[in-house]
């Protein structure tokens, strides 16, 4: 049995690939036609040559219904995934809901000393440190705007927030002419990762930091070390730290109710590793020089075991890492 599946499965995957490369509507009418081209013949035999025809365009117009509604005909954008040898079409998906914080591009900051009392000490908060410079941005508040751009002397910055990967990410937002830009957040994402506009329309991913749409197509962001870490932990290293204002923002993060569900994702992407839960938090160690983030080398560790075993002797790409 195998032997006839396998080959079919492969023929199937062959035409499939060439499909979603096609853009959505082209890819509808190839479908729409292949579908009445398929079933006209067996139709024609038992309502004749204009029924045979109206029936195989309502099945072919059935079939369109599904593959809409199961997102198959949405947008694409060809990425590099570790252990694949050529790019794959993957889904932009549209967050439902829209963009949570419409003023998101207006950023103020508590001094150290009117940081007083707004958080606990176990909030947690993505602690950024430039030249001895230190801002903390409350997960609570980030939740909801998912971007902050902020300017270090004349260094741009973009810290970023992806709630549904618990992903925090700063980069030096220059464009590949070298110009400063700032990004915003969009009701977009791919594999679950949020899409940030840069104001020439250029769509970066979240997670790698890569323009994957747009005029800047390809670019990569430079990125920068910061901290997922617990407020009073940040304040112990850092008592003079800045605090992005949480204001117009709830006492609490909007998403704890699926952090604490067993849900791993907007949109499921189907686990292919069983070594660690989906929902694991995790520090990740990849290739900095990596030119394609995505397919670069990388480990994984499991913040639980970290919190046992705080230091590990490793390698990466024959480099040490501790």
């Amino acid at each position: 049995m195998s032997a006839v599946l396998n080959p079919l499965k492969q023929i199937i995957d062959w035409f499939n690939l060439r499909l979603v490369r096609l853009e959505p509507r082209v890819r509808a009418a190839v479908i729409f036609l292949g579908v009445m081209i398929l079933l006209y013949p067996f139709v024609i035999q038992i309502y004749g040559p204009l029924w045979g025809i109206l029936w195989s365009a309502w099945l072919g117009a059935f079939a369109m219904y599904f593959l809409f509604r199961s997102g198959y005909f949405s947008k694409r954008v060809s990425l590099m995934l570790p252990g694949q040898r050529k790019p794959y079409p993957e889904k932009i998906r549209k967050i439902q809901g829209g963009v949570r914080f419409n003023n998101w591009d207006e950023v103020s900051y508590l001094a150290g000393g009117e940081t007083d009392g707004i958080l606990a000490r176990d909030d947690r908060v993505i602690g950024l440190e430039i030249d001895g410079d230190a801002i903390a941005y409350p997960l609570s508040a980030m939740a909801l705007r998912e971007v902050a751009n902020e300017e270090f002397g004349e260094l741009p910055i973009s810290v970023t927030w992806s709630p549904i990967t618990y992903a925090a990410r700063v980069f030096v937002s220059l464009g590949p002419d070298g110009e400063a830009f700032t990004l915003a957040p969009t009701e977009q994402m791919v594999l679950n990762s949020p899409l940030l506009e840069a104001e020439n329309g250029s769509l970066y991913l979240q997670f790698t930091g890569e323009a994957i749409m747009g005029p800047d197509a390809g670019h990569q962001l430079q990125r920068l070390p910061c901290l997922n870490t617990t407020w009073g932990a940040w304040r112990h290293a850092w008592p003079d730290t800045e605090m992005l204002s949480p204001e117009e923002t709830p006492d609490s993060d909007v998403f704890e109710s699926y952090y604490a569900s067993t849900r791993a994702g907007l949109f499921p992407q189907g686990s292919r590793d069983k070594r660690l839960p989906d929902k694991d938090v995790i520090l990740a160690v990849s290739d900095p020089d990596s030119e394609m983030p995505m397919a670069a080398p990388v480990k994984a560790y499991s913040a639980h075991m970290l919190q046992q075993e705080p230091l590990l002797n490793t390698e990466l790409s024959g480099m040490p890492v501790l």
